[in-house]
């Protein structure tokens, strides 16, 4: 389950070189801040496409605007993973390299 997934990835190799973003990185708090901004992007693309079908694109410098802030936070947490997980990120030895791909 969720649980479980997140203490899959407080098992993740480091080579300690960069300790504060693997500590940042493997809490819970991190993990659970990334699950509530899926979900919430999902919920807003959900809303964007509803609002925008119905009234034919007004407010898309708004939607333009909450994307952009969606995809800086998805950017920044996909850098603190790779300069946590270093070069174990695309590691064969990383249980969780399939989902680093994904």
């Amino acid at each position: 389950s969720f649980t479980k997934t997140l203490v899959t990835f407080n098992n993740v190799p480091s080579t300690g070189k960069s300790s504060w973003a693997a500590r940042l990185v493997k809490c819970s708090p991190f993990g659970f801040l990334v699950a509530f901004m899926i979900l919430t992007r999902a919920l807003f693309r959900g809303f964007e496409v509803e609002f925008t079908d119905e009234y034919s694109g007004s407010c898309s410098a708004m939607f333009f605007a909450v994307n952009v802030f969606y995809c800086f936070f998805f950017l920044v947490e996909l850098c603190l993973r790779m300069f946590a997980e270093e070069g174990l990120f695309a590691s064969p030895r990383n249980p969780l390299i399939f989902w680093n791909f994904f």
